[in-house]
């Protein structure tokens, strides 16, 4: 199995965000799990789920527009950000990994449920903590 490499504002270096359901399936083949989420009845979104590869995927829009590939969830515990095995660092080491990368002003965030959400403002990525252990990263297309 091939590791996740995290590109920020991009999404994985060999699964770019942006690309159409059908082109996702091209390059890593068809998901194990899919199922439309509906959050109102302008809005449906295509998750795809690879628990194998450690990602799911969401693909906005609706049926006659061009879904695409919104955002993802990576949790493979040897994703790759900067070099650096992710999934081995702590909250405060991310943070001085991000910095290191020039990406500044963390914005943290406790839900209710329990999790701890790292954000960098105006960034695309999201680090998710629970018990103080990264379970996911959330990349997101801009905007």
């Amino acid at each position: 199995m091939e590791v996740p490499v995290i590109i920020i504002g991009k999404g994985l270096e060999k699964l770019p965000l942006g690309i159409k359901p059908e082109d996702c399936i091209k390059l890593i083949g068809e998901p194990d799990e899919q199922e439309i989420l509906s959050l109102d009845d302008e809005e449906e979104t295509l998750m795809f789920e690879y628990p194998s590869l450690g990602y799911s995927l969401f693909f906005e829009g609706n049926e006659q527009e061009n879904r695409k590939l919104n955002s993802m969830e990576v949790y493979h515990e040897d994703t790759l950000l900067f070099g650096s095995k992710i999934f081995e660092l702590n909250a405060l080491q991310i943070d001085e990994l991000m910095k290191a990368n020039h990406y500044t002003d963390l914005i943290k965030e406790e839900e209710d449920w329990g999790e701890v959400v790292y954000s960098y403002a105006n960034e695309t990525i999201d680090f998710i903590f629970e018990d103080e252990e990264l379970v996911s990263i959330h990349l997101c297309i801009e905007g």
